[in-house]
C-alpha cells in the first residue's frame, strides 16, 4: 500500500475506534448545534484529534483543513490535508449506523490521495490519483447503467431556498421511473458508493471541501464523473452531480433546470 494511504488509513481507523468505543459503551454525547439542524459532538472533536495526531506525527510540515477547527498552517504550503472526522453526525447522534470518516491530501492544489472509512461496516475506500480506487483492496468501477429506469439514485432534498417550485415534482417523477431513491445522511458515503457502483447517481448542494475531497477522487479513479450544475469539473465545494458518464450526461440538464444556481 502507498505509504501516504497507509498513514491516512491508520488515522481513519484510529478515529473509528473512538466512534466504536463510544457506541459500545453507550456513552452520553455532548451535543452542540452549530447552526440550524447542524450538529457537532464531543466524539467529532475526539475523532479529529485522533486523525491529526497520526497525520501530524508523520507529516509535521503539512497543513490541515478540518470541519471542526480553523486551518492549521504548516511550513510546507504545497501539502494540505482535508478532514471530516465524522460525516453523518446526525445519524451518529441517533444511533443510525451510517456515517464515515473522510481524509484527503492535496499536493499543489490537486487531490492526490483519499480515504473514506465506515467504522461500523469496516469498509475502507481508498484512492490514489492515477492508481485507481479500491474497497478493502478490491478495485472499484462505477456502474454501467445508462438509463433512469432501474437505477438507484440519491437526490438532494430541499432544505434551502435554492430549489425551484417544480423540484419536488421532478424528484417524484424520477422516483416513479428509477429502481429506487435513497438519501443516507452522509454525502461522503454516497460519493464512495458511486465509486463502488452501489449507487448510480447522486446530486447535492452547498457541500464543503471536507464533504467531498476524498469522494471526488474515488469516483474519478473508478471511472465516474463529478461536475457542478453547469457541467464544470472544477468542483471543490458547493453543488455537484456524481454518476457514471452516461448517467451524468442524462441527468445534468434535468437537475440543473430545477436547482437555482448561486450568483
Amino acid at each position: 500500500m502507498n505509504p501516504i494511504i497507509t498513514v491516512a488509513t491508520q488515522a481513519a481507523r484510529a478515529a473509528g475506534k473512538v466512534i466504536n468505543r463510544a457506541l459500545n459503551t453507550q456513552r452520553e454525547l455532548l451535543i452542540e448545534e452549530k447552526s440550524i439542524n447542524n450538529y457537532v459532538t464531543d466524539i467529532d472533536h475526539e475523532c479529529e484529534e485522533a486523525i491529526l495526531y497520526h497525520l501530524q506525527k508523520a507529516y509535521p510540515t503539512h497543513s490541515f483543513l478540518t470541519e471542526e477547527r480553523d486551518l492549521i498552517e504548516g511550513t510546507d504550503p504545497d501539502y494540505l490535508w482535508i478532514i471530516d472526522p465524522v460525516d453523518g453526525t446526525t445519524n451518529f447522534i441517533h444511533n443510525l449506523p451510517h456515517f464515515a470518516i473522510s481524509i484527503a491530501l492535496k499536493i499543489q492544489g490537486i487531490t492526490r490521495y483519499g480515504v473514506i472509512y465506515n467504522p461500523i461496516t469496516d469498509q475502507l475506500f481508498t484512492a490514489a490519483k492515477g492508481e485507481g480506487a479500491r474497497l478493502n483492496g478490491r478495485r472499484l468501477r462505477v456502474s454501467s447503467r445508462s438509463k433512469i429506469e432501474g437505477s438507484l439514485i440519491s437526490p438532494a432534498f430541499p432544505r434551502q431556498d435554492r430549489f425551484g417550485p417544480d423540484y419536488q415534482e421532478f424528484v417524484f417523477d424520477i422516483a416513479k421511473d428509477c429502481g429506487g431513491i435513497r438519501y443516507s445522511g452522509s454525502a461522503t458515503l454516497d460519493l464512495a458508493y458511486i465509486a463502488a457502483g452501489f449507487l448510480d447517481a447522486i446530486w447535492r448542494t452547498n457541500l464543503q471541501p471536507w464533504d467531498i475531497a476524498a469522494g471526488i477522487l474515488l469516483i474519478r479513479e473508478a471511472g465516474g464523473v463529478v461536475m457542478d450544475l453547469s457541467g464544470g469539473v472544477e468542483v471543490t465545494q458547493g453543488d455537484l452531480i456524481a454518476a457514471n458518464p452516461k448517467m451524468a450526461k442524462l441527468l445534468l440538464p434535468l437537475i440543473s433546470s430545477h436547482i437555482l444556481q448561486k450568483t
